[in-house]
């Protein structure tokens, strides 16, 4: 069974291992989220940015709901599939630790627990404050995350898909020490066709955190915080009884 690193060819299949993702939804709960905390919102229309855009589903969704969205990506295939679907989008090759914009920002997204992947925490702390230089006052920053006081080291998710190219399975689970600030994505791809099987895996340092220490650290830069649950069919305030949240962060307006 032959074995591949999977982020060598990820742009190939990364679609197929988000199909169950409602990008729509996220986009609805940001849009909710925008118009009930910002005061910005000084251009129209609204000039927002997705970090880590990957393909662009979460572009073109805000492109549907009226925003000038862009988006940036350090994989540079993942970022060719985004301008084919968005072709009237401005998408940029960077690292969201160090990225610069043209123009202040209304409304910066990060999904998918992207932010996890600025590891070490010097990269993450960097991210925030790149996020509130970019904003214009009163600007909002939405991001989600996983609390690593939750984190069960167990088989994480796992979803099936059949199509023309074969029989797929998705596998990603977090795996967390509890040594040093280090949390481990473990990601698998099997594919099966024509009595062949294929697997691709990968491992990645990403950054584990806790909310209350990534709260202080937004609000110590300038940031207004609300937490939320992470269920983007609802706002809900986090109660503290569940790992997976949703972070709402406001530049203040004073600045």
């Amino acid at each position: 069974m032959p074995s591949n690193t999977l982020y060598s060819d990820l742009s190939h299949y990364y679609n197929l291992m988000c199909c169950n993702i409602d990008y729509q939804e996220q986009c609805d709960f940001s849009h909710r989220l925008f118009q009930c905390l910002t005061t910005s919102a000084t251009t129209t229309p609204v000039r927002s940015l997705d970090l880590a855009c990957g393909t662009g589903p979460h572009v073109e969704h805000f492109l549907s709901l009226g925003y000038n969205a862009s988006g940036l990506d350090i994989n540079a295939p993942m970022l060719s599939l985004a301008q084919e679907r968005c072709p009237t989008a401005a998408f940029t090759l960077q690292d969201m630790c160090g990225f610069v914009t043209p123009e202040p920002l209304s409304l910066i997204t990060c999904f998918l627990y992207s932010m996890h992947y600025n590891y070490p925490a010097e990269n993450f702390w960097q991210t925030l404050q790149q996020t509130y230089n970019a904003l214009e006052p009163g600007g909002i920053f939405i991001f989600d995350m996983v609390d690593r006081d939750y984190i069960a080291n167990d088989s994480g998710y796992t979803h099936y898909l059949n199509n023309s190219e074969g029989d797929f399975s998705f596998q990603s689970r977090w795996y967390d020490k509890k040594t040093d600030d280090k949390l481990d994505l473990v990601i698998t791809i099997t594919k099966q066709s024509g009595g062949i099987k294929e697997q691709w895996q990968d491992q990645h340092a990403m950054l584990a955190l806790n909310t209350e220490q990534v709260v202080t650290k937004l609000q110590s830069i300038g940031f207004e915080v609300t937490v939320f649950e992470r269920d983007y069919s609802r706002l809900k305030l986090w109660q503290k009884n569940m790992g997976n949240v949703i972070l709402a962060c406001v530049k203040n307006n004073s600045i």
